[in-house]
């Protein structure tokens, strides 16, 4: 029997073992459309790591856990759409995301100082009505 690369194990297991081991299913369209809400949150896995949060409320948001100088993050990468990301684009973005850790890079910090950046920008370059409001919302203090 040959192993893949993806599916090389350390040894010593038994043939047995290998051929047990949980096979992760990919997340389809379909199965994302007919999640349901449960009473707590809850993760259905995907492929290369990532998982979809199904909250109580029915929000799908897509996920990835990974390590980073030995510490575990949490890559929150949109929800599904029609309010936010298809499956595809989740996928692409997860690609990218693991270029990012290869290089040693946090994928959720610079999304975090992405967001921050847009948000000095819109400051400048915003009409004068939404100034009053990024003033207050700068300036308010979040539980």
């Amino acid at each position: 029997m040959r192993l893949s690369e993806y599916e090389q194990v350390s040894w010593p297991l038994t043939v047995k073992a290998v051929m047990n081991r949980r096979k992760t299913s990919m997340l389809t369209d379909t199965a994302l459309r007919n999640l349901k809400p449960k009473p707590k949150p809850y993760k259905a896995s995907d492929r290369d790591g990532m998982y979809v949060m199904v909250s109580p409320v029915g929000t799908v948001t897509f996920g990835s856990d990974y390590r980073l100088n030995a510490r575990r993050r949490t890559l929150t990468i949109g929800r599904y759409w029609p309010a936010g990301i298809s499956l595809a684009l989740a996928r692409e973005t997860l690609i990218h995301a693991k270029k990012a850790i290869a290089q040693g890079k946090s994928p959720a910090l610079e999304k975090q100082r992405e967001k921050r950046r847009l948000a000095a920008g819109c400051r400048t370059r915003c009409p004068r009505s939404w100034k009053p409001w990024l003033d207050d919302a700068g300036t308010t203090s979040r539980p």
